[in-house]
């Protein structure tokens, strides 16, 4: 989209394409005119350079770590890691760019007509934020209190994706699977790998929070994580490593439990017990407890089941 801006130098009506992260020069007097950051602080990579509306430049990440930025300008031959970081890489790479639109111009004057401290130009597009709350969030960005949700460099956004699309994935594997069947353990196993995603989420972010206080509550978090993990997956692998169990349950009978998220925590069981008066409870789908239903309980009833051990998941199911 192009957004059409009046220099606050010389007046000057110019346009320009609109971008998260931009700065912009204007066309006539080539002074920097616009530095603007959409969300404040954190992510201020990629961020593109205009000289009115021509894209002159690009200041992205150098690293996968996206802890060092850099400066591309094909139009001035210009390829140059950063020395700053965050918003700071942002006013370098301006510098760097206003020496080459206009050589006599420095940096002293590129700031003199904003001034300094809390009167820099340096804008947030989120709507009903007060001046004030601007400076502050800019100056929030610029100390590097806050730098997590970072943009990824281009190119790199397919592990991303990849990363995403495996959540989803996961997810829907768990909510399609009915809880009983030869794909039982699937059910379970897809619940363990939305956790295992959580988890590497969280470690991920913590490399890139510089705050120790949220260091220490994600470490919190991540070590209460990876014992939920051990725990829910340690009987899918034993189930895994012994296989199904075979049973004939007597006196059985159909039990069905509501929880407090509606359909979803609805689960059916049946029960009953072995010739060894052994009492067994396996889960079972919606559709095997309106068959059991009927059978379940009448004098003299028996059912032949294969089921998983460890999870108690039944596999099949045949009257006798």
């Amino acid at each position: 989209m192009t957004m059409t801006r009046k220099c606050r130098f010389c007046g000057t009506e110019y346009q320009y394409e609109n971008f998260p992260n931009v700065i912009t020069f204007c066309p006539k007097c080539r002074k920097q005119d616009l530095l603007m950051c959409e969300y404040g602080y954190g992510p201020v990579a990629p961020c593109r350079i205009y000289l009115g509306k021509e894209l002159i430049g690009l200041v992205t990440y150098d690293d996968k770590d996206h802890t060092r930025y850099r400066f591309d300008s094909m139009k001035y031959n210009i390829h140059r890691v950063l020395k700053s970081t965050y918003m700071d890489a942002l006013e370098e790479a301006a510098g760097i760019a206003a020496g080459h639109i206009c050589p006599e111009y420095d940096g002293k004057e590129r700031n003199s007509g904003a001034g300094t401290g809390n009167d820099r130009d340096i804008e947030a597009t989120a709507p009903g934020r007060s001046r004030a709350g601007e400076h502050k969030t800019a100056r929030a960005a610029k100390t590097g209190q806050r730098n997590s949700e970072k943009y990824p460099r281009y190119g790199e956004t397919k592990a991303g994706a990849f990363f995403l699309a495996l959540v989803c994935l996961a997810i829907l594997i768990r909510v399609i699977t009915p809880p009983s069947g030869s794909a039982a353990l699937a059910n379970d196993i897809a619940g363990v790998m939305i956790m295992v995603f959580m988890w590497l989420y969280l470690l991920v972010r913590i490399r890139h929070n510089g705050k120790p206080k949220a260091k220490a509550v994600k470490i919190a978090v991540m070590t209460i994580f990876a014992a939920v993990i051990l725990w829910l997956s340690a009987m899918p692998v034993c189930d895994m490593i012994s296989g199904p169990k075979e049973a004939v349950l007597y006196q059985t009978r159909t039990e069905r439990t509501q929880g407090h998220t509606g359909l979803f925590s609805r689960h059916y069981y049946l029960c009953g017990r072995t010739a060894s008066g052994e009492t067994i409870r396996v889960e079972i789908s919606a559709d095997d407890y309106s068959g059991f239903e009927d059978d379940a309980g009448s004098p003299g009833s028996s059912i032949y089941i294969e089921y998983y051990e460890h999870t108690k998941k039944l596999i099949r199911s045949s009257m006798l």
